[in-house]
């Protein structure tokens, strides 16, 4: 999939410098108020399009791709015990993605030991084999009774000595992203709504204040994507897989943000039609990305 839209890409912008000089004549013409001609605005559309299936593109690493795998090998309901570990089935903690427990370590070494650069069926076949844990029982008969082959396994008598306690810090393991993420998408969604009214009912108040939340939400996604990275880099989390979609979508959502501020500064009521459709168009796209994107947010922290 992932292939075949990058050729499309590929089709309609032979070269790097052809995209940039057409985005760039574009915006150009947009804001002296030029209008095209239709050959003009077909090359444009095309320019847009591949920018935006470019970016779609990337969907095919929307899923943890072990997880949902592992999930389906094994027939495993989200809503079970096993499936609400979710991560844990492999990770030892959720503050540090780097760190495996013994079931995990297991299936990294057989992946090594096979050259599988992801996990299928044969390296669950061949680890399902095992016990990780030392419970007595292979890792494939504690899947298959609902409990995780990475748990700690029988443990003697003793009492265990308590872990020592952490430092508290005042910042967060999610770098506060959960409080600033949802300003960008609130005030997008508003100014989409104030802008509808405004057009509809050609209230021009309403334009200026749609444009100015659209403005503040392009402003505060800078803020969303900024504490992403940062969440990140404190609970140690692989750029890949569902989270490399997630912020490689807010990305593509912020800059279109941007983009449709530029279109309308000055120009609320009084865009040409060709200006007006390109608006609209990355106005349902900018919204679409960040819902999806909002969606594998909420499926990396509470599972699918």
């Amino acid at each position: 999939m992932q292939v075949g839209l990058l050729c499309v890409s590929i089709q309609f912008v032979p070269s790097g410098k052809i995209c940039v000089n057409g985005i760039y004549d574009l915006l150009d013409h947009l804001c002296k108020g030029k209008v095209f001609s239709w050959r003009e605005l077909k090359m444009k559309f095309r320019v847009l399009i591949a920018l935006v299936l470019t970016g779609v593109s990337a969907n095919v690493f929307a899923k943890s791709e072990f997880l949902d795998f592992f999930m389906s090998h094994y027939k495993i309901s989200d809503s079970s015990t096993l499936g609400s570990k979710a991560c844990l089935i492999c990770h030892q903690t959720e503050d540090d993605y780097t760190k495996m427990n013994v079931y995990g370590a297991d299936l990294k070494m057989e992946m090594a030991a096979i050259g599988a650069p992801a996990v299928n069926e044969a390296v669950l076949k061949e680890v399902g084999t095992l016990d990780s844990n030392g419970s007595g029982k292979t890792n494939e008969q504690k899947i298959l009774a609902g409990s995780a082959p990475g748990d700690p396994g029988p443990v003697s008598n003793k009492p265990a000595t308590p872990p020592p306690a952490k430092p508290k810090s005042l910042i967060p393991k999610n770098f506060f992203h959960p409080a600033v993420v949802h300003f960008p998408i609130a005030l997008f969604i508003g100014g989409l709504i104030l802008d509808f009214i405004g057009l509809r009912f050609k209230k021009q108040n309403f334009l200026v204040a749609g444009w100015y939340d659209i403005l503040l939400a392009s402003i505060t996604s800078l803020g969303g994507i900024a504490t992403g990275f940062g969440a990140m880099l404190i609970q140690k989390v692989p750029f890949k897989g569902l989270i490399f979609t997630h912020m490689i979508l807010a990305l593509v959502s912020g800059a279109l943000m941007f983009v449709m501020c530029l279109l309308r500064v000055h120009r609320h009521e009084k865009m040409h039609l060709p200006t007006r459709l390109i608006y609209y168009v990355l106005a349902a796209s900018c919204f679409v990305l960040i819902s999806y994107a909002g969606h594998l947010g909420g499926a990396f922290v509470y599972g699918e």
